[in-house]
């Protein structure tokens, strides 16, 4: 008797994870595959830019006519080294002796005494994904935003001792963790020494659960749910964005995370980059360069999560969406603060009681 009540119980079981697992796959009907990178928009071009190539040389160009002098600067320690003086008539100079993990700033100076600056956007270190640099950046005011100051960034936790290395040399002063306590216990991160790291969750509790109905069984409206998620957490953490940005505009160098530096992430700089004056085409097309590092931070989470994914069934493409960063989502947070609150300024400092005198030290650190 006990035998068969057992049996029926295993096959009702079986039979419930067999129509759970078909609502799973049937989740996904109707993704259409986007290329993440179809949805980036270029920022506006600083008046000095450097491109990387194939071969790790360096392309660095200049908007301005009357070029003089280039030098090459290696931070920290502002060491300076003349890579040319003849630049007459010329626009652009190829760098073929470029490191690929120092950061190299490009000084060019004109005849006229004018000197701008120019960087790879991109900080490539081993076991780091999609570091990058928020200097560059043209302003309203016609200055623009330093570089080698402020840095965006996916998780700590798999950055190689090389790479924690570098950045120890670099002097950064704070690492800004933003994930939740789940995710941090996940990937602890492997902070450089010398740097002081701050858990500043926007949410203290693992938020996985908010899109988790969404993740199994209608995987065709993740995108429309990542982006009103944006809006929710500027509703409802105004005061931690605050907190992380005071933190940032007095512990320069910093560096912020959460664990891909797209989302959490994305809304912290466009907060910055407002702050700063930089236009608002810019500050999306800043956002959607995380569409570079798609497949990485992809291949990341799939390293992790593989075993999980595979056992509800959920086809590994149709979670793609979760690495793009679609710019419309940053223009309707964007839009949501100048309706809601009178814009990023106002959000800050009245619902986020960021003070203004870290808004002068952000300004007066990071504009040139």
């Amino acid at each position: 008797m006990i035998g068969n009540i057992l049996i029926t119980v295993f096959v009702l079981i079986t039979l419930a994870l067999a129509i759970l697992r078909l609502f799973v796959i049937r989740g996904g009907r109707g993704i259409e595959f986007v290329d993440p990178k179809s949805f980036i928009q270029q920022p506006e071009k600083s008046t000095v830019t450097a491109e990387k190539l194939e071969n790790d040389h360096v392309q660095v160009s200049w908007s301005k006519e009357h070029a003089a002098e280039l030098q090459l600067i290696t931070l920290p320690q502002a060491s300076s080294e003349l890579l040319s003086n003849s630049l007459k008539n010329e626009s652009s100079y190829l760098h073929t002796t470029a490191c690929r993990t120092d950061r190299q700033i490009y000084k060019v100076t004109f005849e006229n005494g004018d000197a701008y600056e120019g960087a790879l956007r991109f900080w490539r270190l081993d076991g780091i994904i999609n570091l990058r640099d928020l200097g560059g950046y043209k302003t309203n005011d016609g200055r623009e935003t330093a570089w080698g100051k402020i840095y965006r960034t996916g998780h700590l936790g798999r950055a190689t001792p090389e790479s924690l290395q570098i950045l120890s040399d670099y002097g950064i002063a704070t690492v800004c963790d933003l994930r939740s306590k789940r995710e941090r216990n996940e990937n602890p991160d492997r902070v450089p020494e010398g740097a002081s790291y701050l858990e500043l969750s926007i949410y203290e509790d693992d938020q996985l659960s908010a899109i988790f109905p969404k993740l199994l069984f209608d995987r065709s409206s993740l995108a429309d749910q990542l982006g009103a998620g944006y809006i929710k957490m500027l509703d409802e953490r105004p005061e931690r964005f605050g907190k992380i940005i005071h933190q940032i505009s007095h512990n320069i160098p910093a560096m912020y995370h959460c664990t891909a530096g797209k989302d959490r992430v994305g809304l912290t700089s466009a907060m910055i980059l407002s702050l700063l004056g930089v236009p608002r085409e810019t500050i999306i097309g800043d956002f959607t360069l995380s569409n570079l590092a798609s497949e990485a931070l992809f291949t990341d989470f799939m390293s992790s999560s593989a075993a999980t994914i595979k056992k509800f069934g959920i086809p590994p493409n149709q979670l793609r969406p979760l690495f793009a960063a679609e710019p419309q989502w940053m223009v309707n947070a964007l839009a949501h603060l100048d309706n809601q609150f009178g814009g990023v300024r106002r959000y800050l400092i009245d619902a986020g009681k960021l003070s203004q005198e870290s808004i002068d030290l952000l300004r007066e650190r990071m504009l040139v």
